[in-house]
């Protein structure tokens, strides 16, 4: 009977961990990186987001990623995550293009810093070749 329950046991594990459901990746920490005031653990960024870079001068870090989802599932995102975990939305910028070259951009305070977020996206709705930009700045 041990037996049964330790393979029942491992076997959920096992399929909570494969699945994610353990936990999601769904902030800078997850991506590695380190910021003022812990804030890497409250900045959203998709869990299939790319770190192309980041730097540090001062009071202001910046990091440039690609999104790793479709346009509107990173706006859908920023939008939701930027507004919540301590954030306050200052403001909001969206185009109303969905297709061509269009760049869409949010700013947030909360746990002691300013947030700068924008995507950048190119062609059709989903877009392609994706890349945004973060800067964060120490209050």
């Amino acid at each position: 009977m041990k037996k049964i329950g330790l393979f029942l046991f491992i076997s959920v594990a096992s399929l909570l961990f494969i699945s994610g459901c353990g936990g999601s990746k769904e902030t800078a920490s997850d991506h590695g990186l380190e910021l003022p005031n812990g804030v890497e653990s409250h900045l959203p960024l998709p869990a299939e987001a790319h770190i192309a870079f980041q730097h540090e001068d001062g009071n202001t870090y910046s990091i440039m990623y690609q999104p790793g989802v479709s346009y509107p599932d990173a706006i859908e995102f920023f939008s939701e995550r930027l507004s919540t975990d301590g954030w306050t939305l200052v403001s909001e910028d969206i185009p109303d293009r969905t297709e061509g070259e269009r760049t869409a951009g949010w700013e947030a305070e909360g746990h002691g810093v300013e947030v700068t977020v924008t995507l950048t996206a190119f062609g059709g709705p989903d877009g392609f070749n994706m890349t945004g930009f973060i800067m964060i700045t120490k209050n």
